[in-house]
């Protein structure tokens, strides 16, 4: 869903880098955006997630200049003003919430000048019980860090595998230049 969104709504180059940041082990944002950008690193916290991914990227014949996963901790110091583009798909629900603001401000080192910041996440919906996150906290966040949004907004209702039905949000934001 989330590479779904940045196709349609972020002009992508062939020169782009893109971060795929919690990619977990399917990396689906990574296999999606891959064909439309130079090269795509993929990280999560979990060491099991970005062994399976790189397998995943070898048995499909890709060569690690065209994608690679790696552990979060190993971002900052391959990667700073790296990125185009850093896309955290389904990721910061699962983020502790005194953890989100250290999260984005990662992200916004790894950004290079006007580099993107594309946040597809569930919206907290207290009343069905849902924990997405809270729209305003991240917003605030996201601007504290230095980043400049430009989007945020309900974007799509989903069918969570609970059955219920959640909102997605989207935030966009720029490192300014």
């Amino acid at each position: 869903m989330a590479a779904e969104y940045v196709l349609d709504n972020i002009q992508l180059n062939p020169t782009d880098f893109v971060l795929d940041f919690g990619c977990g082990k399917h990396g689906g944002v990574s296999k999606s955006l891959l064909q439309h950008v130079s090269r795509i690193i993929s990280s999560d916290v979990e060491l099991d997630a970005v062994n399976k991914l790189n397998t995943r990227f070898k048995d499909q014949g890709l060569i690690s200049s065209e994608a690679v996963a790696v552990l979060n901790s190993e971002l900052e110091s391959k990667y700073s003003d790296y990125f185009d583009l850093a896309v955290a798909g389904l990721v910061f629900h699962h983020i502790e919430d005194d953890q989100q603001f250290a999260e984005i401000q990662l992200i916004y080192r790894l950004l290079k000048p006007g580099g993107k910041l594309a946040i597809i996440d569930l919206q907290k919906q207290e009343e069905m019980n849902i924990n997405g996150i809270d729209i305003d906290k991240l917003n605030d966040r996201v601007q504290a860090a230095g980043l400049d949004i430009s989007v945020s907004q309900r974007w799509r209702r989903v069918k969570l595998p609970s059955k219920k039905k959640a909102y997605l949000h989207v935030i966009v934001a720029t490192k300014p230049a």
